[in-house]
């Protein structure tokens, strides 16, 4: 009798110990998601960091010229008036944009950190747009869609 009771405080206090600590393992992993869910966010939404190394030029937007404001405003318009539902139409809606994209690179005059940041922000766009205008499915379509029109719009976050 007493064996089966000192066998049973044992195993109670074994097992409350691995409660303990079981329930404080999950309190650090759920504190550990929420700062990396917290960092994700600052660094793709309000901080200065994007995707592909895009950020603030120390908190303040970089320099365009003229010429490539202009023909981002262009791609916007493009998207914007872009309602493409069946795959042929989301192809062709990558083909005007390729045609845009082409002509914002030959009229291009900037150089300098301003220069490379902005490759930052159209590299991404350049190889989505390639995967838009060869989509093979309404999904991959609107997928890459939805990224090109996303990549348009953060362009005013990150340039002026």
């Amino acid at each position: 009798m007493k064996y089966t009771n000192k066998l049973l405080k044992i195993t109670t206090l074994f097992f409350l110990t691995i409660g303990i600590f079981q329930s404080c393992n999950t309190a650090e992993k759920k504190e550990a998601k929420v700062q990396s869910e917290e960092t994700t966010i600052n660094n793709t939404v309000g901080g200065n960091e994007a995707v592909n190394g895009l950020t603030l030029n120390n908190g303040a937007k970089w320099q365009a010229d003229a010429s490539t404001n202009k023909n981002v405003s262009a791609l916007s318009s493009i998207v914007s008036a872009s309602q493409p539902v069946t795959l042929e139409e989301y192809k062709n809606t990558g083909k005007t944009l390729q045609a845009g994209i082409d002509v914002m690179i030959s009229e291009c005059r900037m150089q300098g950190p301003d220069h490379d940041a902005l490759h930052h922000w159209l590299e991404p766009l350049m190889e989505e747009n390639k995967k838009l205008e060869s989509a093979t499915s309404l999904e991959q379509g609107k997928e890459s869609f939805d990224f090109v029109n996303n990549q348009i719009n953060i362009y005013s976050q990150y340039f002026e």
